[in-house]
């Protein structure tokens, strides 16, 4: 499995479970949706306005390379580098891809986060006023 995906209000968010390409797949996912991608979860959670968009993202991800390795091919073989990359996406799709509202999970967590300390730049005097 590399993809979880979750529901995130309107959105969802999709937790990048493999490590190796996570860092090419947010930087293509931004580069083609303008999808933010949260660091803080898995190694990478990409959001997307719906599942179409997530599944237009895992296409263009196969396709997008097998173009550039066929510049100034025609147009049926352009289809056909279409259809093949069609087909891997639903294999990814179907094998690799699940389920799963994870976000809720994070939403309901109640983590403390520590900004830092503020430091004491008063020197106090014994009446407790500043010096």
């Amino acid at each position: 499995m590399n993809y979880l995906i979750s529901w995130y209000g309107q959105n969802i968010c999709v937790g990048l479970l493999n490590k190796e390409g996570a860092e090419e797949q947010a930087n293509l996912a931004h580069n083609l949706f303008k999808s933010h991608n949260n660091t803080y979860l898995f190694h990478g959670a990409l959001n997307f306005k719906s599942t179409k968009e997530f599944w237009r993202f895992l296409i263009l991800k196969e396709y997008l390379p097998k173009l550039m390795n066929n510049l100034g091919c025609n147009k049926n073989k352009r289809k056909e580098l279409l259809k093949q990359s069609f087909v891997k996406a639903r294999e990814v799709k179907e094998n690799n891809v699940n389920f799963q509202n994870f976000m809720q999970q994070v939403s309901a967590s109640n983590n403390c986060y520590n900004l830092g300390d503020i430091p004491n730049i008063w020197d106090e005097t014994s009446s407790g006023e500043p010096a």
